[in-house]
Parts: structure tokens; sequence; C-alpha cells
């Protein structure tokens, strides 16, 4: 799903921050410290079994992943990635709250539970579409491309599951459906220029069955 990110101002210390430091490779760069390997294999593995997007995955995939998962914990006011910087990973919050910036503007907040970055994982897209910046002390779980693929490979009963959201991404078309290609009604008559620049601020997800993809009463600023 195309979801358009939406227009909070970001505050000003936040956004000197933001331009200031980051890290440009596709997994996060060193952190200050790094929890006990013993505990955070047990975290990792109970923690992605949470995940609706592995609900279907047998315990012997996830246990692959959580082998190859990586755990760090930040300090506050840390840049785990830049917008538009090389990236392949998903990130889960384990600990903490991180907030998404674009263009400088904050658009979304995620909690302990919360993820981001599952359409890098996938291959979907290649690049972080937003700054994430941690609110307080967090405790990130990564899961790079390179890992899923390998659990992937070597587990032949998930690949089903998983082989149709690989293959958008071979498809640089599916990406750009309702913006570049078949606007939906609601930008048809936009000029080819201005459907760029919306295509350009599009945040791609990947939502799994159960999740919910808006919820009634709760405020939102995004077109999905």
């Amino acid at each position: 799903v195309a979801q358009p990110l939406g227009l909070t101002p970001m505050d000003e210390s936040a956004k000197s921050s933001s331009e200031s430091s980051g890290d440009d490779q596709g997994r996060l760069g060193a952190s200050n410290q790094k929890v006990d390997e013993a505990t955070y294999r047990f975290i990792v593995e109970s923690e992605l079994k949470q995940l609706l997007a592995f609900a279907d995955c047998a315990a012997d995939f996830i246990r692959a992943l959580s082998r190859t998962a990586e755990v760090k914990s930040h300090p506050p006011q840390t840049i785990l990635c830049n917008q538009g910087a090389p990236g392949t990973a998903l990130l889960l919050v384990l600990r903490g709250t991180i907030t998404g910036y674009v263009d400088g503007q904050a658009v979304v907040k995620l909690q302990a539970g919360q993820y981001v970055g599952e359409a890098n994982m996938f291959g979907i897209v290649h690049h972080w579409g937003m700054t994430l910046m941690t609110d307080a002390s967090c405790t990130i779980c990564e899961v790079c491309r390179q890992d899923f693929m390998d659990a992937f490979s070597s587990h032949p009963v998930e690949q089903p599951l998983f082989q149709p959201i690989l293959d958008i991404g071979r498809s640089k078309r599916k990406l750009t459906e309702g913006t570049l290609n078949n606007p939906c009604m609601l930008l048809k008559g936009l000029s080819r220029h201005a459907l760029e620049k919306v295509d350009q601020r599009m945040a791609h997800r990947v939502f799994f069955k159960g999740e919910k993809l808006v919820e009634e009463g709760k405020p939102s600023n995004c077109l999905q």
C-alpha cells in the first residue's frame, strides 16, 4: 500500500540533529551499547513471533531470523537512518519510541511492538523513505534483507508465503500504481510534474492479514 505521509511540523532542534547525523549504510550504524546476546536472542524470537508478518511461519524460520537479527540500544535523539540513504532492514522497536520525519516534518511515531522498513527488507524499496530518530532511550531489533533471504531460501515451506511480496520489488510499475500509473480518482487531472511530486512522498508499507489499516476514531492525516 502506498501511503502519503502527513505534515506535522518538526521542531527545530530535531531538524538540526537530523541534518547533521546518520548513517548511509543499508544496515544501521553501530551504537554505543549492545544488549547481552543470550538475552536478546530470546527477546528477538519472542517478539518476531508476535508480528503478523510472520504469523504463519514455522518456529524454525523465526529462530533462523532471530539468530542473525541485531539488537542495539540507542540514547535519545539518535538518528537511526536518514531519508534517501540506502536501507535494507526491518526495524522493530523493542523499547522506547522513535519518530519518522519526511522533509523535516514529523509524520509517524512508533512505540514498542511496532516496526518500519518491512518494504526495505523485502526488497520492494531500497532507500529509507524517512529519517528515523529516537525520542528516548530505545532498543531496536534489526532484520536485514540478506538475513531474511538466507532464511527464506533455506525454508521452502515459507517460500509461498513471501514470494508474491518479493515479486512486487521486481516490478517498478507496481510501485507507482495509483500515482504515475493509473492515477486514483483523487489525483486524476494533475499534471505529470504534480504526480511525480506526490509519488516522491509515498511511503510503501506492507500490510498482512489481520493488521488494521485505519482505526475508527483515531486521528489521521494520511491517504492510503
